[in-house]
């Protein structure tokens, strides 16, 4: 049996609303990743259960190769017409930005109680619990080009950072009876 493959790029239409001009160019997206998610995730922890009716959580978790979401339009032919494929802008444009690993401590703690044939529940959770706020979870390229100096530094990627640190705690009563 042969595999036939086929390479479908998408089209990117211009149209001016003022006038009957148009115009459409290829975008190149073949071998990118998905934006804004992490390929690798790492996650550690303990859980230690109590005699009765409760847990205590910590877990350490990893994220690496996570990437931000292209401008398609740097990927056309026209944008990069007069870069040389050999020439480090080329690269420099055409490359995925890939974000910084990042590191997350977590702990969690859940106690239930029966109190005259009542439930009641209490659990914390401690998230980021080294207050890093300067973990990138995500990014765009923005869709502004400089077309005449080709300096895509002159809009820069925008980011998503990871709140620092943050906590909840949940309190719950069962008015059901219980047996």
């Amino acid at each position: 049996m042969e595999v036939i493959y086929t390479r479908v790029d998408p089209i990117f239409y211009v149209f001016d609303q003022f006038s009957k001009n148009s115009s459409k160019q290829t975008i190149y997206l073949l071998n990118f990743f998905v934006p804004n998610t992490p390929q690798h995730v790492l996650t550690t922890g303990l859980k230690y259960n109590f005699k009765r009716n409760g847990f205590a959580q910590f877990n350490v978790s990893y994220a690496d190769r996570n990437y931000v979401e292209l401008n398609p339009l740097r990927r056309t032919v026209d944008f990069v017409r007069n870069v040389e494929r050999n020439d480090p802008l080329f690269r420099q444009i055409i490359d995925q930005e890939k974000l910084p690993h990042y590191v997350v401590v977590d702990f969690n703690v859940f106690k239930s109680y029966k109190i005259k044939n009542k439930f009641i529940s209490i659990s914390l959770a401690l998230n980021n619990l080294l207050n890093n706020t300067s973990m990138k979870s995500g990014g765009f390229e923005q869709n502004r080009l400089n077309t005449q100096e080709l300096d895509i530094s002159q809009f820069p990627n925008k980011y998503f950072n990871l709140q620092g640190f943050n906590f909840f705690l949940n309190i719950n009563l069962s008015l059901n009876e219980s047996n």
